[in-house]
């Protein structure tokens, strides 16, 4: 189980807009059910970066929230977490990411391709139930 603080949790998701639609301790849940887990910490033990995969650890595997705390970013956590995240899911096969696009580069470097035949679909849970 991971150690973290649900207020530090929001707090740095809060400081790069993600996550409003959540509370503290829903936001904390969908963390601690992650498949597997990076964390950053500051010289102050306080949570500056997360990153996370859901995968089933053999066939696929995707990444969908690597997040640095507004005051962090430009100085290579996003590198450290994604290293450390599939340094934990390398044997899997298929490892997926929907970057931002100004973030591509990033993920190139890492060793992710695009792959032109694929797009990607989201549905998003009504939260006013008013479908």
């Amino acid at each position: 189980m991971i150690n973290i603080d649900m207020a530090e949790l929001k707090e740095l998701f809060t400081s790069v807009g993600w996550a409003s639609d959540l509370s503290e301790e829903d936001l904390y849940l969908s963390i601690l059910r992650s498949s597997h887990i990076a964390l950053q910490f500051n010289e102050q033990n306080k949570l500056i970066g997360l990153a996370r995969s859901m995968d089933d650890e053999i066939y696929s595997a995707n990444i969908d929230i690597v997040v640095v705390h507004k005051d962090y970013q430009g100085k290579g956590i996003a590198t450290k977490l994604l290293t450390n995240l599939l340094n934990q899911i390398k044997d899997v096969q298929y490892i997926s990411v929907s970057p931002e696009i100004k973030n591509k580069g990033l993920y190139e470097h890492l060793g992710f391709k695009v792959i032109d035949e694929c797009i990607l679909l989201q549905k998003v849970r009504n939260l006013d139930n008013d479908c």
